[in-house]
């Protein structure tokens, strides 16, 4: 039996094709969902909503969620499932999880986020499709990392959201 033929079998005979039949149209209306409207205006800058973020979390979360300003530390991405550099959305609590998307809304449009969603929802279909190591198929091992000082005056900072098919890298000058 070849790959696609398995795949195929899976694909029609699998638990987890619900799950992908409820992902694909939200991920299709995401992909499609056109026209790159700004972000939305009269919310924080990045800075303020990266400071936020910073505030809410506790000191052994801040330890993660702050990184070094460096070349080595920015550089250091992969979107494989692995540890991630950061927090980790499943170690979030909710108002934390609400400034991370805050920050994210500073940089990306309504379509941008739902794109982000929906393939963070799409490791619920590849676990129910994948027959060994499910447990690595997480939608909450997406992690948040800041890097450098979020200030509108003291020089260059970053964010980064990472995770399975999702890397996402702001760099901040003002």
């Amino acid at each position: 039996m070849n790959v696609a033929t398995s795949l195929v079998e899976k694909i029609v005979g699998g638990a987890w094709w619900p799950a992908l039949l409820l992902a694909l149209p939200v991920s299709m209306a995401a992909v499609l969902g056109g026209a790159a409207e700004p972000p939305a205006s009269g919310g924080p800058s990045a800075s303020a909503a990266a400071r936020e973020l910073v505030a809410l979390v506790s000191e052994r979360t801040r330890s993660q969620l702050l990184q070094p300003f460096t070349d080595e530390a920015r550089s250091d991405w992969h979107y494989t499932p692995r540890a991630r550099t950061g927090v980790a959305w499943r170690e979030m609590s909710e108002p934390e999880r609400q400034a991370a998307r805050t920050l994210l809304r500073t940089a990306l449009t309504a379509a941008g986020l739902d794109k982000v969603h929906a393939i963070m929802q799409l490791e619920i279909a590849l676990r129910e499709l994948e027959t060994v190591n499910t447990s690595r198929r997480d939608p909450e091992n997406y992690a948040i990392a800041i890097f450098g000082t979020p200030s509108a005056n003291q020089g260059p900072w970053g964010f980064r959201l990472e995770g399975h098919h999702l890397s996402l890298h702001f760099t901040v000058d003002r």
